[in-house]
C-alpha cells in the first residue's frame, strides 16, 4: 500500500472511531467537573487523560495536525491535574469543553467526507483557551469566533462552584418565564453519545459522591466485533421492506392464478353441459350441417384444452402460493434479524442531555439535576436517532424556562436544586418518552394573552391553550437573548415527533412543573395498519390508533349541530373518509357506507365511514417525496399486495379534520351564515390537490379545485376568488404563467396569489416573485399552519 492510500485508510478509521472517542471524552469531562476529590475522581481524571491521549495518537497517525495539537493541549492541562500540579476550575472545564466542541465538529465533517480538510480555524479558539489556562494568562482575544452554527457559550459558572469562583450574574430580567418555551440554548449538545442514566447536576450543585465507576464508559468490550456502518443497516432494512412487498405481490399473483383457474373451470363446465348436443352435431359428415359439425368438434377440443389449462393454472397457483409463503417467512426472518441488529440502548437518545442542562444552567445561574431512567431498554436505532433533537430541546427549555432560580425555589419552599426526569417505556408497538420538570409550570391565561396579541385563535379549553406552545414562532419571552425569545423551540419538537408518526402530550400545574409525553412507533420502517377503501381510493390508518372497526348502522348515528355523531359508546364525530379528505365531492348518506373505523389520537376520537375494510396487515413504507412533502394529512406511502400504493394517513390530523367535516345530506341550512372566503386551488397532482383542499375546507374556506393553470384561469373568470393557491409545474399553463395572467388582468390584478411548489432554488423563488406572486412556499419545508397564516395575512391586506 502506498503512502497516500495508507493515509486515507487511517483517515477512514479516524472518521469511524471519532464519534465514540469524543463521546467518552465529553462525558468524562462533564462527570469530572461534578466529582468530589478522592480516589474515584483520580481514576476518572486518568480515564479522561487517556481518552485525550488516544485521540492525539489517532490524529497524528491520520495526519490531522490541528486536531493533534489541540488534544496535546488538553493532555497537558489534564496531566497537570493528574499529577496534582494544579486544581481544575470552572474556566479549565470550559476550555476543555470548547475543545470537545471542536472535535465534535471535525467528527461531523469526517463522517460525511473522510477526506475533508480539517482547517486550523476550527481549533483556534479552543486551543487559545487551553493555552491561557495552561500558562495562566488571559486569552489572546475574548471574543474568538464560535464554531459555525453555534452561539458562543458563556464560560461563567452558576451560583457557586467548588473551585471558589464568584457567583455568576443573575439572568436578564424577564428571561425566566416558564411559558416561554421557544429557542434552543447556546452551545453544542452532543447528538451521538450515550448517557449513563444517572442524576446529573449543573456545576452549581453540590452533588452526592459519584459511583466508583463514574465517568467510565459502560459499553461492554467485545472481541471480534464486526464494524457495520449504520447506513448499511438502514439500506438492508429498506431492502427487507421491498422483499416483503414482493412476497405480497407473489401472493396476489397466486390469487390471480386461482381466479383464472376458476374461470377456466366455469367455461369447461358450460361446454361439458353442452357436450351431448355438440357430440351429435359433430357426427354429421355431409350436407349443409357439415360446417356446424366442424364448429362442434372444435368446441369439444376446446373443452379438453380448458381442462389442461385449468389443471395447469391450479398447479401454478399452488407453486406460487408455496413460494410466496416461503418468501414471506424468509423476509420476516430477515426483518427480525435486522431489527435485532438495529437495537440500540435507549440511553443513546439521552446522550448530551447532561451537557445541555449544564450549559443552560451555567448561563441562567440555576441549579439543576437531570435524572434519566430506562436503563436496559433498547429501541430501533432510527427511533433513537430521531428522539435526540426533541429530547435536547425539551431539556433546554425546561432549564431555561421551567426551572426557577435558586432564590425563587427557596422562597416557594422547594429544594434549591431543580429536577428534570427523562424516562421511556414500551407498550405494545409504541414507545412512550416522558420529560418532566418540577419548575413553575405553564400559565394558560398568559398563553391566551399572547395568542390574542398575535391575532391567533384563543382556545377556551385548557389543554388547547397549553398546546399553543407548539405553534411555530410562538413565544412569551419579553426580550430576545441567546437563549430565548426567537420563537423557535417546541414547534421543532412537535414537527420532529409528527415526522415519526407520533404525538406529543402536555400537562402542567402552576407551581409544580410541566410534563411532556412523546408517543412514537417502535420502528420507522414498517407499519401495521388497517387498510380501507372509500370512493375507489385506498388508504392505510395506523392500527395503533384504530380503536375498533365495525359495521355502520343508521340507528348508531345522530345529527348534532348539522354534523353527524356516532352514538355507539362515547359520542364521536363521524365523517365519510374520502369526502372529508377532499377526494370525492359526493353528497353522502349514512346508508351509503357499510363500515366505519373509530380512530383515537392525542386524546380525541373520531369515526370515519368507508366503503370497505380490506385488511389489517404489516406494510412496507416509502417516505413522502416531491409534491406530497409537507402535507401533514399524509405521513407515508405504503406498498400493498399487487404493487399498488396507498397513502398512510396521519391519525392526529385526520381526527382533527373530522371535527370540521361536512354532515351527510340533507343538512339543515344555517341561517345568516357569513360568506366563506373562496380559494382557487390549482395543482395537477390529484392527491396533493385533494389533501390541500381538505386542509383549506377544514379551516373554513370554500375551495374551487383546478387540475392545471389553464383550467384555473377559466374557473377564475367564471367564479372569481378571494385568493389563488397554485402549484408551479403544471401542464398547459404553469403557475408562473397563471400568475402573470392574473397580474395583467384589470379585474384580478390585486388578487392575492400564493405559489406552493417543490421547486426550492433561489432562481425559482425569484421567478415566482417576479411573476407577481405574493408568497412562494416550498412544499418540502412548509407547515400547514404557515400556509393558513399566509392566506390569512394576504386576505387582511385586501380591502
Amino acid at each position: 500500500m502506498d503512502r497516500d492510500a495508507l493515509l486515507q485508510s487511517l483517515r477512514n478509521a479516524l472518521a469511524s472511531d471519532l464519534g465514540e472517542q469524543v463521546r467518552v471524552l465529553e462525558e468524562g469531562v462533564v462527570a469530572l467537573e461534578k466529582a468530589e476529590p478522592g480516589p474515584e475522581r483520580d481514576a476518572l481524571l486518568a480515564d479522561v487523560f487517556r481518552a485525550a491521549h488516544g485521540l492525539k495518537g489517532s490524529a497524528r497517525a491520520a495526519g490531522v495536525a490541528p486536531m493533534e495539537a489541540t488534544c496535546h493541549a488538553m493532555e497537558s492541562l489534564l496531566g497537570a491535574a493528574r499529577d496534582h500540579a494544579r486544581t481544575l476550575g470552572r474556566e479549565d472545564f470550559a476550555a476543555l469543553l470548547a475543545a470537545v466542541d471542536a472535535l465534535s465538529e471535525v467528527q461531523k465533517r469526517l463522517s460525511e467526507e473522510p477526506a475533508a480538510e480539517v482547517e486550523e480555524a476550527l481549533f483556534a479558539s479552543a486551543r487559545e483557551l487551553l493555552r491561557s489556562r495552561i500558562e495562566g494568562t488571559p486569552p489572546a482575544t475574548s471574543s474568538a469566533a464560535p464554531r459555525a452554527g453555534h452561539p458562543e457559550r458563556s464560560v461563567s459558572a452558576p451560583a457557586e462552584t467548588r473551585s471558589g469562583g464568584t457567583p455568576a450574574p443573575p439572568a436578564a430580567p424577564g428571561a425566566g418565564h416558564p411559558e416561554s418555551f421557544d429557542s434552543a440554548a447556546s452551545g453544542r449538545y452532543a447528538q451521538d453519545k450515550r448517557s449513563r442514566g444517572t442524576p446529573t447536576t449543573s456545576p452549581a450543585s453540590a452533588p452526592s459522591p459519584p459511583r466508583p465507576d463514574a465517568g467510565r464508559s459502560e459499553r461492554p468490550r467485545r472481541s471480534g466485533a464486526l464494524r457495520l456502518a449504520p447506513e448499511r443497516l438502514d439500506a438492508i432494512a429498506v431492502a427487507g421492506g421491498g422483499l416483503l412487498a414482493s412476497a405480497f405481490q407473489a401472493e396476489a399473483r397466486a390469487t390471480r392464478a386461482d381466479e383464472l383457474a376458476r374461470d377456466a373451470r366455469k367455461l369447461r363446465a358450460a361446454l361439458r353441459a353442452a357436450r351431448p348436443i355438440l357430440a351429435r352435431a359433430a357426427a354429421v359428415r355431409h350436407g349443409r350441417a357439415a360446417v356446424e359439425a366442424t364448429a362442434a368438434r372444435a368446441a369439444l377440443a376446446v373443452e379438453d384444452d380448458l381442462g389442461r389449462l385449468e389443471r395447469g393454472l391450479s398447479a401454478l397457483r399452488g407453486q406460487l402460493a408455496v413460494e410466496a409463503r416461503a418468501l414471506e417467512r424468509r423476509t420476516r426472518r430477515l426483518a427480525s434479524d435486522v431489527r435485532a441488529l438495529r437495537l440500540t440502548p435507549w440511553l443513546e437518545a439521552t446522550a448530551g442531555l447532561e451537557r445541555a442542562a449544564r450549559d443552560v444552567a451555567a448561563a441562567r445561574a440555576r441549579d439543576v439535576e437531570v435524572v434519566v431512567g430506562g436503563e436496559g431498554l433498547e429501541l430501533d436505532r432510527s427511533v433513537v436517532d430521531a428522539l435526540r433533537e426533541p429530547l435536547g430541546q425539551l431539556v433546554r427549555n425546561a432549564v431555561d424556562h421551567g426551572i426557577e432560580d435558586v432564590a425563587e425555589r427557596r422562597a416557594a419552599g422547594k429544594p434549591e436544586r431543580g429536577r428534570i426526569e427523562v424516562d421511556a417505556r414500551i407498550e405494545g408497538e409504541r414507545v412512550f418518552v416522558r420529560v418532566r420538570d418540577d419548575g413553575r409550570g405553564l400559565d394558560p391565561e398568559r398563553l391566551r394573552e399572547e395568542a390574542r396579541r398575535r391575532g391567533l385563535p384563543v382556545p377556551a379549553d385548557r389543554r388547547r391553550a397549553l398546546e399553543l406552545v407548539f405553534v411555530p414562532g410562538f413565544s412569551t419571552a419579553t426580550q430576545v437573548t441567546e437563549l430565548s425569545g426567537r420563537g423557535v423551540g417546541l414547534d421543532v419538537v412537535a414537527s420532529a415527533v409528527r415526522a415519526m408518526r407520533g404525538t406529543v402530550g402536555l400537562s402542567s400545574s402552576r407551581g409544580h412543573g410541566t410534563c411532556f409525553e412523546l408517543a412514537v412507533p417502535t420502528t420507522l420502517y414498517g407499519l401495521r395498519a388497517v387498510v380501507v377503501r372509500d370512493a375507489g381510493q385506498v388508504f392505510a390508518i395506523p392500527a395503533l390508533d384504530v380503536e375498533r372497526v365495525f359495521r355502520l348502522r343508521p340507528e348508531q348515528v345522530a345529527t348534532s349541530g348539522g354534523r353527524p355523531m356516532l352514538l355507539a359508546g362515547e359520542p364521536a364525530p363521524l365523517a365519510p373518509l374520502a369526502p372529508a379528505l377532499g377526494l370525492s365531492s359526493e353528497t353522502w348518506r349514512v346508508e351509503d357506507r357499510r363500515m366505519a373505523v373509530l380512530v383515537e389520537a392525542n386524546g380525541q376520537r373520531a369515526a370515519f365511514a368507508v366503503d370497505e375494510v380490506l385488511a389489517e396487515r404489516e406494510l412496507s413504507l416509502e417516505p413522502l417525496s416531491g409534491r406530497l412533502e409537507g402535507l401533514t394529512l399524509a405521513s407515508a406511502v405504503a406498498v400493498l399486495p399487487g404493487g399498488d400504493l396507498a397513502v398512510v394517513l396521519a391519525s392526529r390530523e385526520l381526527v382533527e379534520l373530522a371535527h370540521g367535516a361536512q354532515a351527510p345530506s340533507p343538512a339543515p341550512p344555517r341561517e345568516a351564515a357569513p360568506a366563506r372566503r373562496r380559494v382557487l386551488l390549482a395543482d395537477d397532482a390529484a392527491t396533493t390537490r385533494a389533501l390541500a383542499r381538505s386542509l383549506l375546507e377544514a379551516s373554513g374556506f370554500e375551495v374551487i379545485p383546478a387540475g392545471d393553470g389553464e383550467q384555473a384561469w377559466s374557473l377564475l373568470q367564471q367564479h372569481g376568488a378571494d385568493v389563488v393557491v397554485s402549484d408551479v409545474e403544471m401542464p398547459r399553463m404553469s403557475g408562473f404563467e397563471l400568475t402573470r395572467a392574473i397580474r395583467q388582468s384589470p379585474r384580478f390584478a390585486r388578487l392575492p396569489v400564493v405559489l406552493l411548489t417543490a421547486l426550492e432554488s433561489e432562481g425559482d423563488r425569484r421567478r415566482g416573485l417576479e411573476a407577481g406572486a405574493d408568497a412562494y412556499l416550498v412544499k418540502a419545508t412548509f407547515d400547514q399552519r404557515v400556509l393558513l397564516d399566509t392566506i390569512a395575512e394576504l386576505l387582511e391586506e385586501v380591502p
